[in-house]
């Protein structure tokens, strides 16, 4: 990528500019480069830089709690118990070891939505809503969470996965406002701090990634990162 800045003001570039890039805007693996690989005029280059190589993983799984009446293709059932709605997703499957398989989806993020309402902000629901990850063992040394805009898009323990060993299956219920949802599962090893697809949901060269990029500018003697550039590019997009 490149960062023109030539009606930009900037004395000294090499050390002046932080160029920030984030995938699906998760925040465990965004990369943060304090210098450029080469200048050239009015132009800062990041080239064949090993930071900017992304895990490709799959795409984002989907669901839509839009309804408590109509149940939507993964969703095996909504319950009321008074005072809350439960919903129950249908198990999930590991895809790591199973072919690619397209499936549109919105890079992780989610809609408030509510069929037959124009006020889904407000006339919207919240939906205890059940995960279920089927495996035989759980995974060593690894802790399973789910990512997406839903669970901040960050490793916390909000999107933290319980192993039930009597039902051989990891296990997470959050507490979601009527709407359509994507997620992904991601294992984290201990004592790190990065997320990664490959075992659960596997890497492939042809997933849709959407790339945010931020360019920052902090002037020597400035004590804060001013936003000057935004920009973003999703990989392997195909218009339908």
């Amino acid at each position: 990528m490149d960062v023109n800045y030539t009606d930009y003001d900037i004395k000294d570039p090499y050390n002046e500019i932080i160029v920030v890039v984030t995938q699906n805007n998760r925040q465990d693996n965004r990369v943060v480069l304090t210098s450029a690989d080469y200048l050239e005029r009015n132009k800062l280059r990041y080239l064949n830089n090993n930071k900017l190589i992304f895990e490709a993983g799959n795409q984002y799984r989907v669901f839509d709690i839009s309804s408590e009446k109509v149940l939507s293709e993964r969703v095996q059932s909504v319950d009321y118990f008074d005072p809350y709605f439960h919903a129950t997703l249908f198990p999930d499957e590991i895809r790591s070891n199973r072919q690619y398989d397209y499936l549109q989806d919105v890079h992780g993020n989610y809609l408030i939505n509510v069929q037959f309402s124009d006020q889904s902000q407000t006339d919207g629901d919240y939906f205890f809503t059940h995960f279920t990850l089927p495996v035989e063992k759980p995974f060593l040394d690894q802790d399973v969470y789910i990512l997406g805009e839903l669970t901040g898009n960050a490793l916390t323990p909000q999107g933290r996965m319980t192993y039930n060993v009597q039902k051989q299956c990891y296990e997470k219920i959050l507490l979601l406002k009527q709407g359509g949802y994507n997620y992904l599962y991601a294992t984290v090893p201990t004592n790190s701090n990065k997320a990664t697809l490959q075992p659960i949901e596997g890497n492939f060269w042809q997933t849709q990634n959407e790339y945010s990029i931020y360019v920052f500018h902090r002037p020597f003697g400035s004590k804060y990162d001013k936003l000057i550039g935004f920009s973003t590019v999703i990989a392997n997009y195909t218009p339908y």
